[in-house]
């Protein structure tokens, strides 16, 4: 019995083709990249990893994106080896590091390689589960440093979400890796059907005629019939939240998830839903809600829960509803998380994060919008942000279909919709930029050329190198096809290449002196305005054109004056396209009744020239004397030949800026390298290529602000502060203001002024940056500090509360902070300012921060 065989047999299911495939892939010794819709079944390959690894007596580490994945996986892994094989390091966790599986955050496994730990050794898999985080814009990076360092030996299970260009990443990864076989699943284990709700119709998506789906005609209809008459006060088509439940109950599609986007709109749903007196549970099903929600909330003080709503909670899952959003107290959403998974919860309303990988299986999936919020504004769903949410629908092995139902949109045409459910996955795209940490551990160990070629073979390089040679590709059939209009542009007469690069040179002189003319012309009036009787001024269009002689003043925009021939006339902005200037003056009579003085006048004023920038460029008139001479000039099929020669020529601009673009990406990740590197001399983290021993310090720093932290460490900014200042100052570096500002201000003065430091600092790497064409360092925000400081003093959670700011959002940045707290002590070990940064850590790890990161 081969190896794939006897493991498969360890399941009561027959594992699918894409899952053999893959499994006799890693039993040929080859690393896998499995892609998958969400659901299929993509971990029986990593538990195949996890097994191997315990048959052959090597270490398997599994990764995850999330701490919640990874405390989730934790459990599962557990369950199936037992406490003793199984550790657990997430940064906020470290259980039994030792054990030969071991789940990790990704960013634990990129730091545990650059530290070269000796956990790694013996290491034989690891698991990368949904390896598509590599195009996450501040996380995704890791990805690629962790493919990159691995040792070879180590084989690689690659977990993702089905991408179009999975190809791509896994030729990528096979220059890197040696084999790597790409394993594609794109049926979805429990088929989707998707569904439209206008007013209380719900109705498919499409249609069937002779096999090919088409948009479903009902729709429209409905449409039509359910159009708002004028005045109404709301738009019945638009489907009423209680509505939505009820049909949803009716039809049989609970459980089901709602993805709102709006953490206050999920909560708002829940509190509508449970005042409307809906319940969708059975007697038994809430007492079991209750037992179980009860004994996840005992290890909470009284007191907190109180603060948390604990009570108006306890209702809403009662009843078998929920929100799950990331404001929400870990405890909390893991227990919504749970119940839902055991059929207890039968509607949770979501945001976004929800579609993150957590095991929540539903029936159905509801759409309320298409359009989500990024943090700085709406945008709308990708087609690959629609796959993952409805990924979501129809649980294997208990249903025969999912569903995904969308909403009625006001404003947004069916077709659109519809397209999302048809759309192709989207291709992946690297998020890969070097940065300060990632320069000084890679130059721990190598020199500059050596770093430079470990950055060169990033995706991000790999994917801008593909696409110079198919732009160059591209660029050279576009000049093939060039080649082959100019020799249609051919003229008998002369060289018509040679008539178009003059006539080009032209029509740009002729633009340049337009752009100076419309730039002078605004400043006419003023300069008409300046002008008194007896100036002469040139004329320059039409009829008027010559020297002119004021007689009275232009101070509303237009002046009198004897024009060329003596008549009198009105001169107006108009007539300056270059603007106005005086190119002379006469002396005016008391009178110009008598036209024999007139003509005096004219006569005298003729003898003036215009000035010589008012003439035609000396360029575009010896361009235009060359152009007239050509022998192309005379060809009476010249028309024709411009045509030809205009497409030929626009064919080789697209052609050039194509390969400009593509030569500027091209090696550019090297180039912004060697820019990290210019920074990190000029601030003595590197002496020439070596590390010094400022730069050792900011290779244990895996924050976003790395150099911002450490400038801050050797400037003496932090040397002044208690823990709890320290606390709230550092939180200047992870915190991200989203919505509503926390209510509060630090006013601890050598906090406050540290934090000052902080931003001044920030500002010159800033401006640093800048001139570099660089842009890694975020600026500093303080909206945390006092919260910071008031918990590390011991404030209780009713006051975090008050302050506006959410429990879960509370307790992640916390954590992000205790991390930080925890980084900077072990990378000064010994010194004053590490050990106040380790008393800070314990001083906030109290109550529902410390019992977020309990299993």
């Amino acid at each position: 019995m081969s190896l794939v065989e006897e493991f498969a047999s360890r399941y009561r299911f027959r594992l699918d083709g894409f899952q053999l495939e893959a499994l006799g892939a890693l039993e040929r010794g080859e690393s896998v990249l499995v892609t998958a819709p969400t659901g299929a079944g993509k971990t029986v390959v990593a538990e195949f990893a996890c097994w191997l690894a315990s048959r052959v007596g090597g270490k398997c580490f599994y990764t995850t994106p999330l701490k919640a994945l990874s405390n989730q996986k934790f459990g599962d892994l557990v369950a199936a080896y037992g406490a003793s094989r199984v550790g657990l390091l997430t940064g906020d966790n470290t259980i039994n590091p030792a054990a030969p599986l071991v789940v990790m955050t990704t960013e634990v496994l990129r730091n545990m390689l650059y530290e070269r730990s000796d956990a790694l050794l013996g290491l034989a898999f690891v698991v990368l589960d949904e390896v598509h985080y590599l195009e996450d814009p501040e996380r995704g990076g890791v990805w690629e440093e962790v493919i990159i360092h691995l040792p070879p030996e180590v084989r690689i299970i690659a977990l993702s979400a089905t991408v179009s260009n999975a190809e791509e990443l896994a030729e990528w990864m096979r220059l890197l890796r040696g084999p790597v076989s790409l394993v594609r699943e794109e049926r979805r284990p429990v088929p989707l059907i998707s569904r439209y709700m206008v007013g209380e119709s719900l109705l498919d998506f499409f249609v069937y005629r002779n096999g090919s789906p088409t948009l479903n005609p009902a729709i429209a209809r409905a449409e039509r019939r359910l159009a708002p008459r004028r005045r109404a006060r709301r738009d019945p088509r638009v489907p009423d939240l209680e509505d939505v439940v009820r049909v949803l109950e009716r039809e049989g599609l609970l459980p089901a998830i709602y993805f709102i986007f709006s953490r206050a709109g999920c909560e708002r749903a829940v509190r509508r839903l449970v005042s409307s007196g809906v319940r969708l549970t059975t007697p038994a099903e809430e007492e079991a809600i209750t037992e179980y929600a009860e004994m996840r909330a005992a290890y909470i003080d009284p007191d907190d829960l109180a603060a948390l709503g604990f009570g108006e909670w306890m209702e809403g899952l009662r009843r078998g509803l929920a929100a799950h959003h990331a404001g929400i107290l870990p405890t909390f959403k893991e227990t919504v998380e749970e119940l839902f998974a055991r059929g207890l919860i039968k509607l949770v309303f979501a945001t976004e994060t929800l579609s993150l990988g957590i095991n929540m299986p539903a029936r159905t999936v509801v759409l309320e919008r298409l359009e989500k919020f990024t943090g700085e504004g709406h945008e709308p769903l990708s087609p690959g942000d629609y796959a993952q949410l409805t990924g979501r629908a129809g649980r294997r092995g208990i249903d025969e279909v999912g569903y995904g139902v969308v909403l009625y949109q006001p404003g947004v045409p069916f077709e659109r919709i519809a397209s999302l459910a048809r759309a192709e996955p989207p291709p992946l795209r690297s998020a890969f930029v070097p940065g300060y940490n990632m320069a000084v551990n890679l130059l721990a160990e190598r020199d500059l050329e050596e770093a430079a070629a470990v950055v060169g073979r990033s995706f991000a390089q790999f994917q801008a190198d593909r696409e110079v040679a198919q732009v160059e590709a591209k660029a050279a059939r576009a000049s093939d096809e060039a080649a082959r209009l100019w020799a249609r542009a051919e003229c008998d007469r002369g060289e018509i290449r040679e008539y178009w690069e003059l006539l080009k040179i032209q029509r740009g002189l002729e633009a340049e002196e337009g752009r100076m003319r419309r730039e002078r012309i605004s400043t006419v009036r003023q300069e008409l305005a300046r002008l008194s009787p007896g100036d002469v001024v040139w004329v320059e269009r039409g009829r008027k054109k010559g020297p002119a002689l004021v007689l009275g003043n232009g101070s509303r925009g237009r002046v009198r004056a004897v024009l060329p021939g003596g008549r009198l006339g009105t001169l107006r902005p108009r007539d300056f396209p270059h603007g106005v200037e005086v190119v002379g003056r006469v002396p005016l009579p008391p009178s110009l009744t008598s036209g024999a003085l007139r003509r005096q006048l004219v006569q005298e004023v003729s003898s003036f020239r215009p000035p010589r920038e008012r003439l035609i460029s000396p360029e575009l008139a010896s361009v235009r004397e060359r152009l007239a001479a050509h022998p192309c000039s005379s060809c009476p099929e010249l028309e024709e030949h411009l045509r030809w020669a205009a497409r030929a020529a626009r064919l080789e601009s697209r052609a050039e800026g194509a390969r400009r673009r593509a030569r500027a990406r091209a090696g550019s990740l090297a180039r912004v390298f060697d820019r990290v590197v210019e920074i990190l001399r000029r601030r003595g983290y590197l002496s020439g290529d070596r590390v010094t021993e400022k730069g050792r310090v900011l290779a244990r720093l895996y924050v976003e602000s790395d150099l911002l932290l450490a400038e801050a460490v050797f400037r003496g900014v932090l040397e002044d502060l208690s823990p709890e200042a320290l606390a709230a100052c550092l939180s200047c570096l992870v915190y991200e203001e989203r919505g509503t500002p926390i209510k509060g201000e630090l006013r601890e003065r050598k906090a406050v002024r540290a934090m000052e430091g902080l931003e001044r600092i920030a500002e010159e790497l800033e401006e640093e940056e800048r001139m570099l064409g660089l842009s890694l360092t975020r600026r500093p925000q303080r909206g945390f500090a006092h919260l910071a400081y008031c918990w590390a003093k011991g404030a209780k959670l009713e006051e975090v509360v008050a302050a506006g700011v959410s429990p879960g959002d509370f307790v992640r940045t916390s954590k992000q902070l205790l991390d930080l707290l925890r980084q900077l002590s072990q990378a000064l070990p010994g010194s004053p300012l590490g050990e106040k940064a380790r008393v800070a850590a314990e001083l906030l790890n109290r109550g529902v921060v410390a019992l977020a990161g309990a299993i």
